[in-house]
């Protein structure tokens, strides 16, 4: 999946509500 633990990911996502490839969620602003 990716180098996150699951819950890390899943918060990113709840956050950024994108896929790490997107690479826009957390470092991106969205």
């Amino acid at each position: 999946m990716t180098d996150m633990t699951w819950p890390e990911y899943r918060q990113m996502m709840l956050d950024g509500g994108r896929a790490p490839q997107g690479n826009r969620s957390i470092k991106g602003g969205y």
